[in-house]
């Protein structure tokens, strides 16, 4: 995830796109942007499948990736990102293969007792780490 959001960093930087301080604090206009940003890029996943365009099909999960790793830049996001996926990712294990609400087979079901996880903390963190950076006086 490094990676992907070192080149995300560099791409903004170049660009002058500067991530807000948090996800509340980002410009609400470029937020809506960006989610309309993100339904183009599945609408060309969809094209791409429908008309058997393996091509397009990796290009458009490459551009969704982009999309979404870059709005959670912009949202000033990156500072507790990695923790989050972590949190996310072994919640996911911990439910099981079934038929869920989307009624395929080969979906993953939340189990009796299952809990979503936390991410109050990381937000929290995330607000703290910005307004030391804030507050820190330049040195010199």
């Amino acid at each position: 995830m490094k990676k992907l959001m070192n080149d995300i960093a560099m791409m903004h930087e170049k660009f002058g796109f500067l991530p807000a301080n948090s996800p509340l604090q980002a410009n609400c206009s470029l937020m809506l942007m960006r989610i309309n940003f993100l339904r183009e890029e599945m609408s060309e996943l969809y094209n791409a499948y429908q008309e058997n365009n393996e091509d397009d099909f990796l290009d458009a999960i490459i551009d969704i990736l982009v999309v979404v790793v870059g709005t959670a830049h912009l949202a000033g996001l990156f500072p507790v990102l990695e923790e989050a996926w972590d949190r996310v990712m072994t919640a996911n294990m911990l439910k099981e293969k079934g038929q869920g609400k989307r009624g395929h087979p080969m979906d993953l079901v939340k189990p009796a007792g299952w809990k979503h996880p936390i991410m109050e903390d990381l937000i929290n963190r995330l607000y703290n780490h910005n307004q030391s950076r804030i507050n820190q006086k330049p040195s010199g």
